[in-house]
């Protein structure tokens, strides 16, 4: 059996994936079909019977051709995220701060912190073309991994992910690595969608599955894995959407089988003429995981500091 890449834990099958399926759903939800020239495997979903980490099988990330695919979507690459400006925050708290972005795409969080006079940042990232982007926009940018980084001098005071751990096949080393580019009282700070998300009560969302995601995170497992580590767990997570938006937008979709948006006419309609699938979705939403005293948003904010 397959073990937990975080805590090594027994994990079963919990979901098949063959590669047909997943090509076909990635039509579906992106409107273009996989061009015949890549290639994806078949896959099994596993579950940490320990930390409930819930990840791929094969851990095997998309390849270079992949996301070149997929990351020539309109929309794929945000404007902002609400984790950035947390990240601000922390950084105007820290005073005189060394950071690196791992993965920094194209440049966009770095270049939001152009204000940031006691801000030294720097960005690194496996995408030629992102990183072009990136240096294009001004910031200190270059084309390389994390393993390279660690056998260099530098050193940093913040390290941050946004939404990186989940694309990547060993994520525990790589929180391992980042650790070990940290100065004394560093931190590493990264986002990741927190599972099960509101989608994922009607269906296995295809952009939280391989080849995209290839983990599923959880309080439990981000313990382990602060544990694991070596290092203090905390987090912050933004203010969840209303328990009746996220009901109305399961019942739709649950109905009309795919993501859309919806006039309030045409919701009426839908919560008229199917009041069953509106209840057991309430019931479900209702019963989700409270975090700090309020139902679970769909990401969260991770905090990983030095002892």
């Amino acid at each position: 059996m397959q073990s937990c890449p975080v805590c090594g834990g027994n994990a079963p099958v919990s979901a098949l994936l063959p590669a047909g399926d997943i090509a076909a759903r990635l039509k579906d939800e992106l409107g273009a079909a996989v061009p015949e020239s890549m290639t994806i495997a078949d896959y099994a979903m596993r579950q940490c019977s320990a930390c409930g980490l819930v990840f791929a099988d094969p851990m095997l990330a998309g390849d270079a051709s992949y996301y070149r695919w997929v990351t020539a979507f309109p929309h794929y690459h945000a404007e902002d995220r609400w984790e950035w400006g947390v990240v601000r925050r922390v950084l105007a708290e820290r005073g005189k701060t060394r950071l690196l972005e791992l993965g920094c795409g194209e440049g966009r969080f770095l270049a939001s912190l152009a204000s940031f006079a006691d801000v030294e940042a720097e960005g690194i990232d496996l995408s030629e073309g992102d990183v072009a982007a990136a240096l294009a926009r001004g910031v200190k940018a270059r084309c390389l991994s994390l393993q390279d980084a660690i056998l260099e001098p530098a050193r940093f005071d913040v390290i941050f992910m946004s939404h990186v751990l989940e694309h990547v096949e060993d994520p525990l080393g790589i929180v391992a690595g980042c650790k070990r580019l940290l100065t004394p009282g560093g931190e590493i700070v990264f986002s990741v969608p927190y599972s099960p998300t509101s989608r994922e009560y009607r269906e296995l969302d295809i952009m939280n599955l391989p080849p995209h995601h290839l983990t599923r995170w959880n309080m439990n497992s981000l313990k382990r894995l602060a544990e694991i580590a070596g290092l203090q767990l905390g987090y912050e997570m933004r203010k969840p959407k209303s328990l009746l938006k996220r009901t109305l937008r399961h019942t739709v979709e649950s109905v009309t089988g795919k993501p859309t948006r919806t006039g309030t006419l045409r919701t009426l309609a839908i919560l008229a003429s199917h009041p069953g699938v509106f209840s057991d979705a309430l019931k479900l939403h209702r019963s989700r995981e409270k975090v700090g005293g309020r139902r679970a948003a769909d990401e969260i904010l991770v905090r990983l500091k030095t002892t």
